[in-house]
């Protein structure tokens, strides 16, 4: 490996675990920092811009240079820009919203030429309600990542975009019904995966299947003012 010229770094339960560094982390960068030309960072995380990312860096005493930095919501950017996407739809952060008007894109468009996903701890199902009307489209969709969970504070797993973003592409192919319903199943059955409940086998799968067709009954969810199902 040493012959390399250059060496990559994931972040998040690399380099540090939420807010706090990783054992060895500053020993092992400069040792890197000795021996390859360039030493890359990367993130598939999308909640924050490349540049807080940065400076989360730079107060954990890691000055670092942000060209080498690539972080997943920097390259969406790039991406959209390189292929002429002025107008997006965006489920996400804030800063996930900011680093998309940096490169010049409109993360709120009401006319989107896509919609772009990211991870977001306060994602609920309204955030859906604006893309509702998209569902017979073929805009594209541009989902950050699908990790069901990441590294937080000591050892703790939070859930990942993967487990909270729901695949409107996914719901258009599944749905039996109407997509508002499928979205509804589909955030239930994450929830009850979040939950603990797994389905290995086939009776596993019927008493999750079960528990999650009585909630979805039960509940009153408002999409489009209306209400999606009751029984």
């Amino acid at each position: 490996m040493l012959d390399k010229k250059c060496i990559v770094f994931d972040l998040d339960g690399t380099v540090y675990f939420g807010d706090n560094l990783a054992e060895n982390a500053k020993k092992i960068l400069q040792y890197c920092y000795e021996k390859f030309e360039h030493v890359f960072f990367v993130t598939n995380n999308s909640a924050k811009t490349r540049n807080e990312i940065y400076q989360k860096l730079y107060q954990m005493g890691l000055n670092i240079d942000i060209n080498h930095l690539i972080t997943c919501g920097y390259t969406i950017a790039k991406y959209l820009t390189k292929n002429n996407y002025e107008n997006v739809f965006t489920i996400g952060t804030e800063s996930l919203k900011k680093e998309l008007k940096l490169q010049g894109i409109n993360p709120e468009s009401k006319d989107p030429q896509a919609i772009v996903v990211g991870y977001n701890r306060e994602f609920c199902l309204e955030d859906l309600k604006p893309i509702v009307k998209y569902k017979n489209t073929d805009l594209n969709l541009i989902i950050a990542n699908k990790e069901h969970s990441y590294p937080w504070n000591n050892g703790e797993l939070l859930p990942g975009a993967g487990q909270i973003i729901v695949s409107v592409d996914t719901a258009k192919k599944q749905a039996k019904t109407t997509l508002e319903e499928e979205i509804l199943t589909l955030i239930c059955h994450g929830i009850l995966h979040l939950l603990g409940f797994d389905h290995l086998t086939k009776k596993d799968y019927d008493f999750v299947v079960r528990i999650q067709n009585k909630v979805i009954k039960e509940l009153w969810i408002n999409f489009n003012q209306e209400v999606l199902t009751k029984a």
